[in-house]
């Protein structure tokens, strides 16, 4: 069984649009579910789906080479990409400088999501 954990990251969050099927919805409702009663704690709908997400990308041996073989200036330029988009979702007062992260590696994972 897959395995959600509470852990703490230093990773700015930032709301981002998507449209789901209703039975997507519904599905990730359940899980949410069955997550706090098998832990016995509570989850947000959006922590399901970025842990999911993050063990997905983990698990894509294609993407992981993919990522590897990023060039320096092309990871500047996704971080640019998504500061940006995050900016622009915010309205004018609440924009806020983004947390320094590093440059020039891809996210770590999170980890105990999916993993036996």
């Amino acid at each position: 069984m897959a395995s959600l954990k509470k852990v703490k990251i230093v990773d700015p969050n930032e709301r981002v649009n998507l449209s789901l099927r209703e039975s997507t919805r519904i599905a990730l409702e359940q899980y949410r579910r069955f997550a706090e009663k098998a832990h016995e704690v509570p989850y947000a709908a959006s922590e399901i789906v970025d842990q999911i997400l993050v063990a997905w990308f983990d698990q894509d041996g294609d993407y992981q080479r993919y990522v590897k073989g990023l060039k320096a200036a092309e990871l500047d330029d996704i971080k640019r990409a998504v500061v940006k988009d995050a900016k622009e979702d915010k309205p004018e007062e609440a924009k806020a400088t983004p947390a320094p992260t590093s440059y020039g590696q891809a996210p770590a994972p999170v980890r105990g999501f999916g993993q036996a």
